[in-house]
């Protein structure tokens, strides 16, 4: 045996020598009592409304749900025909945000899915209210996002496109894209 041949046998024992513990350790998986527990809601509400203040005492969003599931270990809460009132400056007239579905994350990101309605309630404003079947809301920066298809009306447009951005503290609205626009002065909503 040349000393080639040695050096490898030396180093393949070396290796299986460093590696036996973690080859054949025990490894135990989650109980299926600790996995039961991460699945079941640390408290549950039925016909839930909550207002939240910033911190100068002003009204920031409020929140009603049919029903309502908080699981603290997963770090999400369920809301089932959740309605979101987000309030944005003294100045601005709030919008009402309701769907069928909604999960919030302990970041303070709001996912809403089905039958997702997003109303000005500024009688006056430029857009009044736009449809979509999700939408991803910062709760922080008043910020939302989606990548589906929407349908943005005013008092006399109507436009449809796929995906938006939108900043309801600056009131802008961004349009991902396009697909198609209707003027008309009968536009109803």
């Amino acid at each position: 045996m040349n000393r080639i041949s040695l050096s490898i046998i030396v180093l393949f024992v070396i290796v299986i020598a460093l590696n036996f513990n973690s080859w054949f350790a025990d490894e135990k998986p989650l109980s299926t009592k600790q996995t039961e527990e991460v699945w079941r809601p640390n408290y549950q509400a039925k016909a839930m409304r909550s207002t939240l203040y910033n911190e100068n005492g002003d009204i920031n969003h409020q929140v009603f749900a049919e029903q309502m599931e908080h699981y603290q270990l997963l770090g999400f809460t369920l809301f089932q025909q959740p309605q979101y009132t987000i309030f944005s400056g003294e100045e601005k007239s709030p919008w009402k945000i309701s769907a069928s579905e909604g999960t919030l994350y302990d970041d303070n990101r709001l996912h809403l899915e089905k039958n997702v309605v997003i109303m000005s309630m500024d009688k006056n404003g430029f857009i009044q209210t736009i449809n979509t079947e999700f939408v991803e809301i910062d709760l922080t920066a008043k910020t939302l996002a989606s990548d589906q298809i929407v349908t943005i009306k005013g008092s006399e447009f109507a436009i449809q496109g796929n995906g938006f951005t939108a900043n309801l503290d600056k009131r802008t609205f961004e349009l991902l894209n396009h697909v198609k626009s209707t003027f008309s002065s009968s536009i109803v909503n």
